[in-house]
């Protein structure tokens, strides 16, 4: 039986998903449709873990740019393009990812009659607008999980807060297991001192000057205002003067659909700005803590990749940031979001508790091994998607697709 899957996406999920899904799912899923791909991570090159012989003729990928902004003209565009080229060929399945993606994804899907259309959530941009927007970005939401015949969301704070708002009918969504669509592969991000009894972090920080008995602290993500950075400043602002060692890196290019005013740290000491780089484990061996003060998240990548980097965290009590820093046992600090003075509470406590940091840094890998191993996570996508009818029963024999 062959089956056409095609995958709408933009590429900063291909990021971390497109090796397993190639390595696990490649019979299977033949079609790939997604904005222009940026330059993959040296992680991904390295381990894709498919098979260069016969990924090529088994996978066919196209590029079709989409605006990540609201862009009527552009949108109708990039909605005929989809509608023509799947009704050449009806797929079975469209997998759909973004709030873009999956506005488009799930509408041309509709219009040429694809049977399963699974759109994937990873996160509520409605949560942070106000006003007429809120309203206008809540309705196409919910019109596109209309258009779904099944929702799976990101992680399970998201999918408690889409239930909670009336997004999508009883039963037609889910989350997989403790949350997360690609997992973190924790033997990659792994302290380079793991595997010994030292006990105690690496105090190397070959690139990131510091003066004696200093902390450094960092931010990774998008500049932009949902990312709570205008708290963070205001925490470090008030925090700098006293503790004159600290240090306070940030890391992520400008979101140009929620701009940060570009004055935001510069005024600010010991603030070192960054931008775009490629981020690898080494860097979680070179900072002291991670804060992220979000006011929004689906589930961050980077405090996955933290845990597994048993680097101690600090985020805002809001979807997504609360199924990776636990309370009990704890893997991170957690502190009210919009608030400035908690913040600076909580980087007073990592600062003057050495022990906190490494028993903070233990139990967050510990917790990510268990919930959220790559390996772990890929089975339960696979079982999920079996499950909904994505991919033919385990037992069913897939048929090589025709290039």
């Amino acid at each position: 039986m062959k089956r056409r899957v095609l995958i709408f996406a933009a590429p900063d999920f291909f990021r971390f998903i497109e090796p397993q899904l190639k390595a696990h799912l490649y019979p299977e899923v033949i079609t790939l449709i997604h904005d222009p791909p940026r330059l993959r991570s040296a992680q991904n090159s390295k381990n894709s873990g498919r098979d260069p012989a016969t990924a090529n003729h088994l996978w066919r990928e196209e590029c079709l740019p989409i605006a990540r902004s609201v862009s009527l003209w552009k949108d109708l565009s990039t909605l005929g393009k989809l509608v023509y080229r799947w009704r050449r060929k009806t797929p079975d399945c469209i997998l759909a990812h973004t709030p873009k993606g999956g506005l488009l994804g799930m509408l041309a899907g509709r219009m040429v009659g694809a049977k399963k259309r699974v759109y994937h959530i990873h996160g509520l941009r409605y949560e942070t607008a106000t006003g007429a927007w809120r309203r206008l970005l809540f309705h196409v939401e919910k019109l596109t999980c209309s258009w779904a015949t099944d929702i799976l969301c990101v992680s399970p704070s998201v999918l408690e807060r889409a239930r909670k708002d009336r997004l999508f009918s009883s039963g037609q969504a889910r989350s997989l297991g403790a949350g997360s669509f690609c997992g973190i592969d924790t033997n990659h991000y792994r302290r380079s001192n793991s595997g010994s009894n030292q006990g105690t972090r690496s105090p190397a920080k070959p690139s990131l000057p510091k003066s004696r008995d200093g902390f450094t602290f960092a931010y990774l993500g998008r500049l932009a205002r949902d990312k709570g950075l205008e708290v963070l400043a205001q925490a470090w602002h008030d925090f700098s003067p006293h503790y004159p060692n600290a240090q306070l890196i940030i890391v992520g290019e400008a979101d140009p659909t929620d701009s940060l005013p570009e004055a935001t740290f510069c005024s600010l000491p010991r603030v070192r700005q960054l931008g775009a780089i490629d981020i690898h484990p080494q860097f979680f061996e070179k900072v002291d803590a991670i804060i992220l003060p979000s006011l929004r998240e689906g589930l961050p990548q980077v405090l996955l990749e933290a845990a597994s980097m048993e680097c101690p965290m600090i985020g805002s009590r809001v979807t997504g940031i609360v199924d990776v820093i636990q309370e009990a046992p704890a893997t991170g600090i957690l502190v009210p979001p919009n608030d400035a003075q908690s913040l600076l509470k909580a980087m007073e406590q990592l600062l003057a508790d050495s022990e906190l940091c490494l028993r903070l840094g233990r139990q967050a890998r510990q917790f990510v091994q268990e919930h959220f191993e790559r390996s772990k996570v890929i089975a339960e996508l696979e079982r999920t998607y079996r499950e909904i009818g994505v991919l033919p029963p385990s037992s069913e024999k897939v048929s090589t697709p025709e290039s």
